[in-house]
């Protein structure tokens, strides 16, 4: 769709393509059978998806701008909503625990039992976060502010790296 503007997308282990539009559309292209399939958009709230992740288990999960996440099961998608604005990037830690990176920091979420807890970081830049993302392995997050660069040790609670970001203009 020409007039669409997506937001998220994400290829699973597998090799299937997961995309998610602003219009509602969330869709997965399953390479091995070559086929699209179509999902109903699952949250409520807001139908910006920004993030897809796919947990040690091989489960797909998605989360959107207002705090929804959403487990995909088949053709269903569950929602659970963490009250957290703008999640950027997330991971598993177990079966119902999660490590949700939003623009105001790191938390811990208990899709059992709502539970929503700051990770404190030592060295943690008080501006806003414009963009992160978690490494393979999950141990360290890197996040992109205004006018610089952080790299967090999510083992030690530690900011471990980082510069500032020259801004530069170009021309043609």
């Amino acid at each position: 769709d020409a007039n669409c503007r997506y937001d998220a997308i994400f290829e699973d282990r597998d090799g299937n393509i997961w995309v998610a539009s602003r219009t509602g559309r969330m869709s997965c292209y399953i390479r091995r059978k070559n086929v699209f399939r179509q999902y109903r958009h699952p949250f409520s709230q807001s139908d910006k998806i920004t993030c897809f992740y796919q947990s040690r288990d091989g489960n797909i999960w998605l989360a959107n701008s207002v705090g929804e996440i959403g487990h995909v099961s088949g053709d269903f998608v569950r929602t659970y909503t963490s009250g957290l604005s703008n999640i950027l990037d997330m991971k598993s830690v177990s079966v119902d625990e999660f490590i949700l990176f939003s623009e105001h920091g790191l938390f811990s979420y208990n899709i059992t039992t709502g539970a929503v807890v700051q990770i404190s970081i030592s060295g943690w830049p008080k501006n806003q976060v414009i963009s992160g993302k978690f490494s393979a392995d999950g141990n360290t997050v890197m996040v992109l502010y205004n006018t610089h660069y952080s790299i967090i040790d999510l083992n030690r609670k530690i900011v471990v790296g980082g510069a500032t970001i020259a801004h530069k203009t170009y021309s043609l």
